[in-house]
């Protein structure tokens, strides 16, 4: 059974066609509050999903800032991501993030929950692709991060960073820190 305690979440931010298989998959299998980032817009779009009860949606329909990003990509992921790791949006220490295009065959969030009491404060696959594609700079024998279409992350193992620095890591920019980040 899943810690009630755990902050899961998912965004539908212009996506909600997506989103809304990845929500019926979700609920099919795990009975455990899910937080929905996205605009009244694309709540409307979710269709008879939107209904469910563990559905919790934060409506981001005001965030100027947040919109902007977007427009820029991964951006507005990276900001919502900040917010929730920042402890901004949630008093949880566990994280668990799936992405709205993500499908669910079985229950899995007690596999990262499980991780989680093993002590472990990021869990998750490691990306499914090889060498860095994109070419993002960064230090020889790196290995490549762990992907966040499904995966948990515990928020003290984040450090004290401000929000904009916290947003710029995620983000995979240059963080300060001597090295970049993927």
């Amino acid at each position: 059974m899943t810690n009630k305690s755990t902050f899961v979440f998912t965004e539908v931010y212009n996506c909600a066609k997506i989103g809304k298989v990845a929500l019926k998959s979700y609920h099919n299998y795990h009975n455990h509050p899910v937080h929905i980032f996205g605009t009244y817009k694309d709540f409307s779009q979710l269709g008879s999903i939107a209904d469910h009860k563990n559905n919790i949606f934060i409506d981001t329909s005001g965030d100027r800032q947040l919109q902007d990003l977007y427009k820029k990509g991964h951006s507005g992921t990276a900001y919502i991501f900040a917010k929730v790791f920042c402890g901004e949006l949630c008093d949880s220490d566990n994280i668990i993030h799936f992405d709205s295009d993500v499908f669910f065959k079985q229950e899995a969030l007690s596999l990262i929950e499980k991780e989680f009491e093993n002590g472990y404060d990021i869990i998750g696959s490691r990306r499914c692709y090889v060498k860095n594609p994109v070419s993002i700079p960064f230090p020889e024998g790196t290995p490549d991060t762990t992907s966040t279409y499904f995966f948990g992350m515990n928020k003290k193992f984040v450090p004290k960073f401000s929000f904009q620095q916290l947003m710029d890591a995620i983000n995979g920019h240059p963080s300060g820190i001597s090295h970049d980040i993927l």
